[in-house]
Parts: structure tokens; sequence; C-alpha cells
């Protein structure tokens, strides 16, 4: 009885002094920033769908702001994107996904380059516009490792498709 007595007191408190309130609330949060996050992870993991719900009213009524960060994620995290992108289309055909982090390293490691060849014209090109192809593709059983990737510029990504060849040779 006692405890919820005191909980009324303090809901009653916090309402007659809003800016007081938001005034300690924000001195502890910059005071204590990690306690902060822990314990908001910690209830995001207990309440996923409330999460969720917060998040997608967030977004709805700041859809400006979420554009504009989303679109300065994807520029600033290209590989990550293509990388994601790359995971989600393997599961999705349900192929084996094997070193994802070797996969992403071997990414990054040419994404940044000025000058990359290309696996099937031998073209040089800038390493931000190479892409990722499957030797055997997923469709065709291929598998979304180091061994079954290869660099290929755009034109021999879209005209190679799902076909199972050696070599892309201007056709």
């Amino acid at each position: 009885m006692m405890a919820k007595a005191k909980a009324e007191y303090q809901r009653r408190w916090r309402r007659a002094n809003l800016d007081r309130f938001a005034k300690w609330q924000r001195d502890y949060r910059s005071r204590h920033p990690e306690k902060v996050r822990a314990q908001l992870n910690a209830w995001r993991l207990k309440n996923p769908e409330s999460y969720n719900a917060i998040i997608a009213r967030w977004r709805d009524t700041h859809r400006a702001e979420w554009q504009a960060y989303s679109a300065r994620w994807r520029r600033e995290n290209a590989a990550a994107r293509r990388e994601h992108d790359l995971k989600r289309r393997a599961a999705k055909q349900k192929a084996t996904i094997r070193d994802r982090k070797k996969i992403a390293a071997w990414i990054k490691s040419w994404h940044r380059k000025p000058k990359v060849r290309c696996h099937w014209c031998r073209k040089y090109l800038p390493g931000r516009k190479c892409q990722v192809d499957h030797v055997i593709p997923l469709s065709k059983g291929g598998r979304h490792t180091l061994n079954n990737l290869v660099k290929s510029c755009g034109d021999c990504n879209m005209r190679k498709g799902a076909k199972l060849i050696v070599r892309v040779k201007g056709e």
C-alpha cells in the first residue's frame, strides 16, 4: 500500500513540476549516458512490439528527417548496405552464407580503390562503381562465399544475370 501511495505522489509531483522534472531528466541523461543506454536496450529487448511501434510513429511524424538520415547513411555506408543486400538476397534464395566478416572486409578492401578490374571483361573502373557478382548464381545453387564472389562492372553483371558461364566477352 505504501509503495502505491509513493508512486502516486511522485506522479502528481511530476505533473505539477514538468519543467523541473524535464531538467532533472536532461541532467541525469547527460551525467549517465551509458546507464541510460543500457536501460533502454534492456527495455527494448523485453518490449520489441512497443519499441517498434514507437519507432514507426516517430518515422511517420518525422518523415523528412528520416528520409534525409536514411539517404545520408546509405551514401556513407555503401559497402555495408551492399553487403546487407547481398546477404538478404542469399537468404531469400536459401543459399549457404559463410564468412560474412571476411566477405565484408573483401568488399571494403576494393571498394575504396581508385581502379579495380572487372573479372569478366577485364576493364578497369573505380572501386565504388564495381559490383559483387556470384560466379555460380544463387538461383542455380551457388553459395554466398568468397570462392563464389567476383568483382564485376555493372554491364557485365547485368549481361551475365543468372547464367552459368566462365567469361563474358562483350557478346
